[in-house]
């Protein structure tokens, strides 16, 4: 009896002992495969560059040279207020996401998108709240939304 126990037992190790390598083998090459499949280029530490250090202003590190306001000219010419850049980025992402939120559930994490249509609702809302209870006047008053 105890001999059948203490063979169990070894086989029990030694499937263990085989299993635990080629659990690893088989995570290093999902993890250099998605690696290769998903690599810009970027240094996951280094993905953005500090600009500013006293409002600790960030910008992504392929443009961290360049003039946004000029960059931005030549490639959406059409684009003057937050409302045209909203419009450019539904047609051009075929209403996808815009703006994601931290959400949790359990010990998980995960963003929840909100699409260009929802976005540009939301803003319509609060463009007419403005408009109806300050009685601002369209393209002359400036208005500032500080978080």
């Amino acid at each position: 009896m105890f001999l059948n126990v203490l063979k169990s037992t070894r086989t029990q190790i030694v499937l263990v002992r085989s299993t635990i390598p080629f659990i690893q083998t088989r995570t290093f090459r999902y993890k250099a495969r998605m690696q290769q499949f998903y690599n810009d280029g970027i240094d996951l530490n280094q993905q953005s560059v500090e600009i500013n250090s006293t409002e600790r202003i960030r910008r992504c590190s392929f443009y961290k040279d360049v003039d946004l306001y000029s960059f931005y000219k030549t490639t959406c010419p059409d684009v003057r207020t937050l409302g045209d850049a909203l419009r450019e980025g539904y047609i051009i992402s075929k209403d996808g996401p815009c703006v994601g939120t931290f959400e949790t559930s359990g010990n998980t994490n995960f963003i929840k998108w909100l699409p260009y249509s929802k976005v540009m609702e939301q803003s319509q809302y609060i463009g007419s709240y403005l408009l109806s209870k300050l009685k601002l006047i369209p393209m002359k008053s400036k208005v500032a939304i500080l978080s």
